[in-house]
């Protein structure tokens, strides 16, 4: 399998169209960006067409042929709130964009910032922040309280859909979330 490597492509200029990609609100806009502007290079007359979706909603407009590429962050063994199980995801094709680490996220001028890393048992102490795809679902369901629950009860003072109030919550210290390293480099979060 070839991947793609735009600095080897010559510009398509005989490709006209539409492409319509869906992210999801967790997905680094900055690796949105670069791709987009990769692609565009490219096939320079194609018109990108980007929309945010939930992850499942992404997934039925993928099913349904309504978008063309969708672009998620997700972990080898997500399960999107129990709605879409293992063999439903292997109708789809994975080629994974870049890789990153999962981190806990604190403002820096947190007092948990000092500290290069705790247990999720110790984290759970503190009040955490929930991004989730529908504010809607349940939290019980999110494959990240699944995970958190199996070191004790994760209590959330707030969950939200909105990526730059989830970010901006942590960053004032509302509690505590979980971000990926991209997503933590902006300056104003920490993480341990």
């Amino acid at each position: 399998k070839k991947s793609f490597d735009p600095s080897s492509e010559r510009p398509a200029y005989h490709i006209y169209g539409d492409l319509s990609v869906a992210h999801t609100n967790s997905f680094d806009f900055s690796l949105i960006s670069t791709t987009i502007q990769q692609y565009s290079n490219v096939y320079p007359n194609i018109n990108i067409i980007l929309n945010q979706m939930s992850m499942p909603d992404l997934f039925k407009a993928l099913a349904e042929n309504t978008i063309d590429i969708g672009m998620v962050t997700m972990t080898s063994d997500y399960n999107i709130n129990k709605k879409i199980i293992h063999d439903d995801l292997s109708k789809f094709s994975f080629s994974p964009l870049a890789e990153d680490k999962l981190l806990v996220a604190v403002g820096k001028q947190s007092a948990l910032a000092q500290n290069k890393s705790m247990s999720i048992r110790s984290l759970l102490k503190y009040p955490l922040i929930l991004l989730q795809h529908n504010c809607s679902d349940d939290p019980e369901n999110n494959w990240l309280t699944c995970l958190l629950s199996l070191y004790g009860n994760p209590h959330y003072v707030l969950r939200t859909n909105d990526f730059k109030v989830y970010q901006t919550a942590i960053s004032n210290n509302t509690g505590i979330g979980f971000l990926t390293a991209a997503s933590v480099n902006n300056g104003q979060l920490q993480s341990l």
